[in-house]
């Protein structure tokens, strides 16, 4: 490098540091304007590109942001799978790192991530405004490196100034970067294309130059033609694959405005971007077509957490006069409806998508409207109903008129509860107003499920804005009005709830409708300023809304579930209102149906208390949620009844949320009556993987205990959460009874990328568990919990202790595992336990994955490699061991099981080392350990599982048999032993035991695909072809996409003497996978059936 370059890259490095580390406006965790208009559009492009992707379920995405700057955007790209960041300037990536520390970043060049050991290709890539900043000569080699670093199939989402406004946007504001090379859309279209990637999507951000603010873009024909709003951003979707040609999506951009989009050559011809449809099959006598029919109408439902309304409204929809429909049901990651969703699906017109997160209203209709295959569009929320005359009126009117957007009234059902039940109060029809495009503008003159329209008309539209939690439906029907005029049929087809529990989806989500509509005068504005005489009608509704809104808004709801201990009760509330003053709350209080005396004490109370009463217990989870969906304050507040609150524990947690913007819950300290701590943070044991009290039982005045620090979790003995993240995360699980609910939530906020804190100054009594049964639910909740998070390295109890100031020492005592806390200074070297330490901090929040997947796998490698350098701990050898072989360390782990053999026998150990050598093929080796394991050892079965596997190794199908056998009479519900027990069988030839048992698998466990597979094998053994075929009929149905399951499944139905159910699947094979290997073979033997069932028939 020569001086002038030195001082070149100096000042670059400079620069970036200035701008990104100590600018207010770009140095901020949170994109500002500017990045956020990016953000919205590089969104639009993901579902298409992780579509495309096809991974399997589960399986994460590897995305690569380039030129991450300060972290940003590859902290909101995690949210779509593991992303890393890589910019050169160091400085801007430590400060990056301090920002989001979860996350993991690389200071330096693109050609640098090919030299590392675990480097493994990506499947999509993001640059947002880097391209402009590389001289134009060396963006070939720059567009060359992306696809370098790209998997075969993967995709790049790039956005960048246009070139072709460079003149007027310098004369606002100069570009003042080190390197201003800015590209005009068809170069960098041509740059792309001659690497070999294809378009998959273009977008462009508008800017109003006068007004140096964004605007969306001028819609056709909406507002007078400008040359003051420009065209700023270009934002690109390329395909490095010939799996992404004909995807290309125009984003409501006019073609003709495009001259980019003409081929190379300059023939203005677009069929190079037409998606390919495959061939029809060549027998029309056969009626078999490469496409099933599509539907007239496309019914998109969002669930989430309502099973018994969901069944209602689809009730409603399957009782419609109009049949030719589909419905799409879009699970909000809420609680399991696929038993609800098969139950009506006699006609096979109802599909089931599912959210792996928690994505709001607007996500799960955008979802829906992406596989939806109708003409038109028809919304219906689960908790309401269609008349039975809904789609035909609506339906019957678009198709006889020249209009594309059409809306009925509805009635609005408002509802009390009354003793576990809610009753209607009164209906009235709220709604019912002609179309008036300027009144839409100030308020929502119809509900979402009074509209149908043409699918057509998104293209010019687009979709729901997800940006917006609430009044995402108002925001598209103004942006479809500037483009169609609505036709209102004053006719009632429909019905939606409104409870005052806030337990409906419009009433619940009522508190948010202010800050939403904020949002929506300002994406508008534009509009307003064209028709100026419709401001002061928007002013007025906005003072009258937060008039409305302020009068019932308190700072915090204060929610206490109670069953029986009336006096517990009392004491509580009489302490609240002694030592709670200067904050603004109320108290709901949810009575589990208690019988001492409790109601009528409740009745005699006044103020701001809600009284919910049910008529059976439903414990504290169900009572918690109910209570916050009638809480009127901005934060909620658990309280178990069995507190006694002092002095400034309120003010204390306020305090805490108001001065911490990425604080969403916190804990306060809890002592015992004699003064020892009960709760001062919640930490995960690496023994049994489930959540403790750390510091319990210690004295009030440990220094550990009254330190502010960020942890996993707290309890909800008392806990702030703030109100919008509770109804984000969708509350506490039901599932749980009494128990860990509280460190489950707490585990969702941290996923949703916000911090849980335990705060000292917050200090209560707590008697603990005095409700009656309170810990009869520990163990199946201990279980549920283990299963919604062994996914993830949750263990903290090490690290947690040691940044307090000690270490956490296993040892046997008297027969039994002992675990103590000794302080750091009373440990003669440390090094070992800085391990321990290091290797959950490491670990900490990510994917349990094989090491080969995991980010900074060397580092990892680098601390197991060496069990010798570990602790001579218990406790700590047999975490370690475990988590060797959850990485597929099988070497290490063996070093790690050997050595704590030398402190003594153990069973993981014995089951550790037997599980290895299994592996390696040594079957002596690990019969020699299990035979260990069975004299020494309480038997498990786990063991006589891996039992069972030597054996079927050795082809010993009669004591495999045995093994699995004696694995299930101890735990039942052992999947894998079932599998096993079901090969013996077949092994031994007992074909019809063997095809009962993999029945009896997928009954508890339907998507399994192992056993689906064994049935195959003893089905056709049996050539049990009708059995086999309703088998493999529901496994499709809830996996439609396993093209291999359907596949086997026509062949079974031909056999079964079914060929117009196999004609079916081999239709639907022809559109999902038309080059599946096979399928030409299927085609001859489904053509010869139904010929020579043609035959029989004359």
């Amino acid at each position: 490098m020569t001086r002038d370059q030195w001082e070149q890259r100096n000042q670059e490095e400079q620069f970036y540091s200035d701008l990104f580390v100590r600018s207010g406006t770009w140095s901020t965790p949170e994109p500002n304007t500017d990045e956020q208009m990016r953000w919205e559009k590089i969104k639009g492009f993901l579902p298409k590109i992780i579509e495309n992707l096809n991974h399997a379920p589960g399986q994460l995405l590897r995305i690569l942001d380039v030129g991450c700057g300060r972290g940003w955007l590859t902290n909101l790209l995690s949210d779509y799978g593991y992303c890393e960041g890589i910019d050169p300037v160091k400085t801007v990536v430590d400060y990056g790192q301090k920002l989001f520390p979860k996350l993991t970043f690389h200071a330096g060049f693109l050609d640098e991530l090919f030299t590392r050991k675990e480097f493994r290709p990506y499947d999509l890539i993001v640059s947002s405004e880097v391209i402009e900043h590389i001289p134009h000569a060396r963006k070939p080699e720059f567009v060359h490196a992306l696809q370098q670093l790209l998997t075969p199939n993967g995709a790049v989402i790039l956005t960048t100034p246009r070139r072709e406004v460079w003149e007027q946007w310098s004369s606002v504001s100069t570009p003042n970067q080190p390197i201003e090379d800015w590209v005009t859309e068809s170069d960098l279209l041509k740059l792309f294309r001659e690497r070999g990637f294809y378009e998959i999507g273009m977008d462009r951000i508008y800017f109003d130059l006068p007004k140096f603010q964004y605007v969306s873009a001028p819609p056709k024909g909406g507002e007078p033609a400008s040359s003051t709003i420009i065209a700023l951003y270009q934002i690109w979707a390329f395909g490095n694959g010939i799996g992404f040609q004909g995807l290309f999506d125009y984003k409501g951009l006019d073609v003709e405005s495009l001259p980019i989009l003409q081929p190379l050559d300059g023939k203005k011809t677009f069929t190079s971007f037409q998606k390919p449809t495959p061939s029809p099959v060549n027998s029309e006598d056969m009626g078999i077509t490469s496409q099933p029919r599509n539907p007239l109408v496309s019914v998109i439902l969002p669930t989430f957490n309502r099973r018994d309304t969901l069944k209602m409204a689809l009730e409603s929809i399957i009782q419609q006069t109009f049949t030719d429909y589909e419905v799409i049901v879009v699970n909000d990651a809420g609680m399991n409806v696929d038993d609800i969703v098969t139950s009506f699906n006699a006609r096979n017109n109802v599909t089931s998508i599912r959210h792996g997160r928690n994505r709001g209203l607007a996500a799960a209709r955008n979802s829906g409207l992406g596989v939806a295959r109708g003409k038109y569009i028809a919304y219906l929320d689960d908790d309401d109903r269609y008349a039975c005359n809904h789609l035909e009126t609506l339906v019957t009117f678009l198709e006889r008129n020249p209009c594309q957007v059409a809306y009925s009234d509805a009635w609005r059902v408002s509802q009390r509860k009354e003793h576990d039940k809610y009753i209607e109060i009164q209906r009235d029809v709220p709604y019912s107003q002609d179309f008036n495009p300027d009144m839409l503008l100030i308020t929502n003159c119809f509900p979402v499920l009074c509209v149908i329209h043409e699918k057509s008309c998104l293209n010019k539209s687009g979709v729901f804005d997800e940006s917006l939690t609430t009044h995402e439906d108002w925001d598209l029907w103004i942006r479809l009005s500037r483009h169609y005029a609505f036709a209102h049929i004053k006719q009632i087809t429909a019905e939606f709830t409104w409870r005052n529990d806030g337990s409906s989806m419009s009433s619940h989500l009522s508190k948010d409708f202010l800050r939403t509509r904020r949002l929506i005068y300002q994406k508008y504005d534009e509009y307003f300023r064209l028709q100026p005489h419709l401001i002061p009608i928007r002013e007025q509704e906005l003072r009258d809304l937060e008039s409305r809104d302020k009068s019932h808004l308190f700072e915090c709801s204060i929610i206490i579930p109670v069953f029986n201990k009336m006096d517990l009760t009392r004491q509580c509330l009489m302490h609240l209102v002694k030592v709670t003053t200067g904050i603004s709350y109320e108290v709901v209080i949810v009575d589990n149906d208690s019988s001492d005396g409790t109601g009528e004490f409740l009745d005699t109370l006044g103020g701001d208390v809600q009284i919910l009463r049910n008529s059976t217990n439903l414990g504290f989870a169900k009572a918690c949620n109910q209570g916050a969906r009638a809480a009127r304050g901005k934060h909620l507040v658990f309280l178990n009844n069995d507190t006694i609150p002092r002095d400034g524990w309120l003010q204390a947690l306020i305090e805490e949320v108001d001065t911490h913007s990425d604080v969403d819950v916190v804990g306060s300290k809890l002592l015992y009556p004699d003064n020892t701590i009960q709760h001062a943070g919640a930490v995960i044991s690496r023994q049994h993987l489930t959540p403790y009290h750390l510091f319990q039982g210690v004295p009030e005045s440990l220094p550990a205990a009254n330190t502010r620090k960020e942890l996993q979790a707290v309890t909800a003995a008392c806990m702030l959460v703030r109100k919008e993240t509770f109804e984000k995360a969708g509350g506490f699980d039901e599932g749980f009874v009494n128990g860990f609910e509280d460190i489950d939530f707490c585990l969702k906020v941290r996923q949703m990328g916000r911090k849980v804190v335990y705060q000292p100054k917050s200090c209560l009594y707590h008697l603990e568990s005095q409700s009656p049964g309170r810990k009869q639910h520990d163990e199946p909740n201990a279980q549920r919990f283990v299963s919604h998070w062994e996914h993830k390295w949750l263990v903290d109890e090490d690290l947690v202790a040691y940044q307090n100031g000690y270490i956490i020492q296993q040892e046997f005592s008297e027969g039994q595992l002992r675990a103590q806390l000794t302080p750091k200074d009373q440990v003669a070297d440390l090094a070992p336990w800085q391990r321990v330490v290091d290797l959950q901090q490491w670990l900490l929040g990510r994917e349990c994955e094989v090491l080969a997947k995991t980010s900074d796998s060397q580092k990892i490698y680098n601390m197991l490699v060496d069990a010798e350098a570990w602790p001579n701990d218990i406790g700590i050898l047999e975490w370690t061991g475990r988590v060797c072989s959850i990485l597929q360390c099988e070497q290490e782990a063996v070093r790690f099981w050997t050595k704590l053999l030398t402190l003594g026998d153990h069973p993981n150990a014995r089951l550790g080392l037997a599980r290895a050598h299994l592996k390696w093929g040594n079957l002596d080796e690990a019969q020699k350990h299990l035979d260990v394991w069975k004299r020494a050892f309480t038997p498990r079965a786990e063991g006589w599982t891996l039992q069972g596997i030597l054996s079927m190794q050795r082809q010993d199908y009669s004591q495999a048999k045995k093994a699995f056998g004696q694995s299930l009479a101890i735990d039942a519900a052992d999947q894998k032993a079932h599998l096993g027990l079901g090969m013996a069988c077949m092994g031994r030839g007992e074909t019809a035991e063997c095809f009962n048992i993999f029945g009896q698998v997928l009954l508890a466990d339907p998507d399994n695909v192992e056993a689906m597979r064994g049935l195959i094998q003893a089905g056709t053994a049996m050539q049990s072809w009708e059995a086999l075929a309703g088998s493999l009929t529901r496994f499709v149905e809830r996996n439609p996409a396993d093209c291999d399951m359907r596949f086997a499944l026509a062949g079974v139905q031909l056999r079964a003497g079914q060929p117009d159910s196999a004609k079916r699947q081999f239709e639907m094979l022809s559109l999902l996978k038309p080059d599946l290997e096979g399928l030409n073979e299927l085609e001859a033997l489904l053509r010869t059936a139904l010929v020579d069932r043609h035959a029989m028939a004359t």
